[in-house]
């Protein structure tokens, strides 16, 4: 898995690339069962074990004095 950040990137995908349109589909299970190619937004859920050396998925929070912290929680 890499991670990249780059500044400005939404602005010229959005010149360069189509974007997905139209109604959205629901669909759950293995996805490779009906479609070859997928084109748009996915929404996953993604179980990691409780074990993991390094986490996977940033989280962003709100803090109660109103400032944001970045987490990178593990487990269910």
């Amino acid at each position: 898995m890499h991670g990249f950040d780059v500044n400005s990137l939404y602005p010229s995908s959005m010149e360069k690339f189509a974007i997905p349109v139209g109604k959205g589909k629901f669909f759950e299970g293995d996805y490779s069962l009906w479609f070859k190619d997928i084109f748009g937004f996915v929404l996953v859920e993604v179980n990691a074990p409780k074990n993991l050396k390094r986490p996977i998925l940033p989280h962003k929070i709100i803090n109660s004095d109103g400032s944001q912290s970045t987490i990178y929680p593990v487990g269910t």
